[in-house]
């Protein structure tokens, strides 16, 4: 009986808070996760709209995303974009498809 009791106190100061660690809320806000949730669902809707060749919904649906971005850019600073990233990356992607290019008609 002692064994038991001691093996269930052990369990529930050790493992509990343990477990605990694994629940903890994440460090961004509240509306920081609740915009990012909005902006992927209307990307989704954006893409229906594109198969389904609406174009007046297509337009609104990105225009309603480029609000949502804007609004999370404002309140979540952590999504701001650098334009040099931009650049970077542009360059970046300018220089592979140049390669890719001259490897691919290399022969012809």
């Amino acid at each position: 009986m002692r064994i038991l009791a001691i093996v269930l106190a052990g369990a529930f100061f050790f493992a509990v808070p343990a477990s605990a660690q694994y629940n903890q809320a994440p460090n961004e806000p509240r509306e920081c996760t609740r915009l990012t949730k909005q902006i992927a669902r209307y990307n989704g809707d954006v893409k229906r709209a594109q198969k389904s060749g609406r174009e007046l919904w297509e337009a609104s649906l990105q225009h309603q995303v480029l609000q949502l971005e804007q609004r999370r850019v404002a309140r979540c600073p952590q999504y701001a974009v650098d334009a040099t990233d931009l650049i970077f990356w542009n360059n970046l992607i300018t220089v592979a498809a140049e390669a890719a290019y001259k490897y691919f008609t290399w022969g012809y």
